[in-house]
């Protein structure tokens, strides 16, 4: 399965603050930045140059690191491009950079509209179709990870579903290898799923998520929400996209080493009107 911080790649400029993602993804592996280094073909100390000062990765470098991330050849180019941009000496050179940054980022997104207006390919198994086409099996997979949620009748009362009904998308997750029961007792297995732009798929599972939080807008009053509509510079609006980024990296670091007692929903939108 590939690394969940990849998928952020092409939503950034600058491929330092890509690094800084990486490491803050990474932060659990022990000597993790050594072995960054290493990938990219330098000392560590060089490194932390690359990360805080005006020192720039060499193209080589740049290209052991892609090798480093087992990158493929979009993700390769792309990084690349990036520090060839950052490398750039002049503005005209910049320039050049910065549209080939903008023309992969474009292209890319016309790629996975048109795959999502289109037939779903034959690369989408069944699996993953039931598992994204109801909000519901993503919610009952992670729920039984919960000692309090793993009886039918707590799942039932939580869901608001009958206990037929929680007890049939049960057994279909144990179909297809996400549950398993043992003495009345559900429980997740090691396998795990996850949805990538570049599928049919990913609008729907966005689209199920948002229109469950409608349910908690009007009738859970502890529940989080929030819209707001700005007009702002264009440089600004990259800044606060960083920012939720930033957020999003770190809120998975903390999920990973949390005890499960709660199932939450963290939907999170910024757009363009």
């Amino acid at each position: 399965m590939e690394d969940n911080y990849l998928n952020l790649l092409f939503n950034t400029t600058s491929y330092k603050d890509f690094l800084k993602l990486a490491i803050r993804e990474n932060r659990h592996i022990k000597a993790y930045r050594t072995r960054l280094a290493e990938g990219a073909g330098c000392q560590r100390t060089f490194l932390s140059h690359v990360l805080h000062t005006h020192v720039e990765f060499t193209i080589e470098q740049a290209h052991s690191l892609a090798r480093f991330w087992k990158m493929n050849e979009e993700q390769t180019d792309y990084f690349v491009t990036l520090v060839l941009y950052s490398r750039a000496g002049t503005p005209p050179l910049r320039k050049y950079f910065l549209e080939k940054i903008e023309r992969i980022r474009t292209k890319k997104t016309e790629v996975e509209r048109a795959i999502l207006k289109g037939e779903p390919p034959s690369s989408v198994d069944s699996t993953e179709t039931t598992y994204y086409c109801e909000w519901q099996y993503a919610a009952l997979h992670l729920m039984i990870s919960v000692p309090s949620l793993q009886s039918v009748s707590a799942l039932s009362s939580r869901l608001g579903e009958t206990e037929e009904k929680v007890l049939a998308r049960l057994k279909e997750l144990e179909r297809l290898g996400f549950a398993r029961e043992q003495n009345g007792k559900w429980r997740r297995t090691e396998k795990d799923l996850h949805v990538g732009r570049s599928s049919p798929l990913y609008a729907l599972h966005h689209i199920n998520w948002r229109t469950r939080s409608l349910p908690a807008l009007l009738n859970e009053p502890e529940s989080l929400h929030f819209t707001g509509i700005h007009s702002l510079s264009k440089d600004d609006v990259k800044k606060i996209k960083e920012l939720l980024l930033g957020f999003l990296s770190t809120s998975q670091s903390i999920v990973k080493d949390s005890r499960e007692e709660e199932v939450v929903c963290i939907n999170l939108d910024l757009f363009t009107v």
